[in-house]
C-alpha cells in the first residue's frame, strides 16, 4: 500500500507529464499550423506601439510581415481536413519558415485576396503522412496584415 507521500509524488509526475504533453501539443500545433496567438504592444517613455490587424487592400504582404489567413487543401480534388484551419483562422510570418511553401506564395498578395496554390510535399515529409509525396491544393483567404499603431503619449 502507498503511503501518503507515495501518493502525493505519483501525482505530482502526473500532473508534470500532462503539462509536458499539453505544452507539446501547443508547440506542435503552432509549428504546424502556424498560429502565432497573443497582442503584441511595445513601449517606451513617449510612444506606445499597439500591433493591430489591418484589412486594407491596398497594403502587400512582404517577407517579415505578420498575416492573418484562413485555408483549406485538397489532394485530387478532395477536401483534406488535416491541413485546414477550419474557419478559426491563424497568424504567420512570412519568412518563418513555419508553412514554408505557403510564405513566399503570399508575398505580393493584398488583404481580401483569396490565392490558391499547390505545394508538392517531400516523400519523406514527417509532419503530415497524408500530405508526404502529394501535390496539394491550398486555398488560401488573406484577412488583413498586422501593422504596428504608433501613438503619442499625452
Amino acid at each position: 500500500m502507498k503511503t501518503e507521500n507515495q501518493k502525493k509524488k505519483a501525482k505530482t509526475a502526473n500532473q508534470r507529464m500532462e503539462s509536458n504533453f499539453m505544452i507539446t501539443l501547443v508547440v506542435t500545433v503552432v509549428l504546424v499550423v502556424g498560429l502565432l496567438l497573443g497582442y503584441e504592444v511595445m513601449m517606451d517613455n513617449e510612444k506606445s506601439a499597439n500591433v493591430e490587424l489591418v484589412t486594407d487592400s491596398s497594403l502587400t504582404v512582404k517577407d517579415g510581415d505578420k498575416v492573418h489567413i484562413d485555408f483549406d487543401s485538397y489532394i485530387d480534388g478532395v477536401a483534406y481536413d488535416g491541413a485546414t484551419t477550419g474557419g478559426a483562422g491563424a497568424d504567420l510570418v512570412i519568412g518563418s519558415k513555419t508553412l514554408e511553401g505557403m510564405e513566399q506564395q503570399l508575398i505580393g498578395a493584398h488583404p481580401g485576396d483569396e490565392i490558391e496554390m499547390y505545394i508538392t510535399f517531400d516523400e519523406d515529409y514527417k509532419n503530415n503522412k497524408t500530405l508526404a509525396g502529394n501535390t496539394v491544393l491550398f486555398k488560401v483567404m488573406v484577412h488583413g496584415i498586422y501593422q504596428e499603431i504608433v501613438e503619442e503619449a499625452e
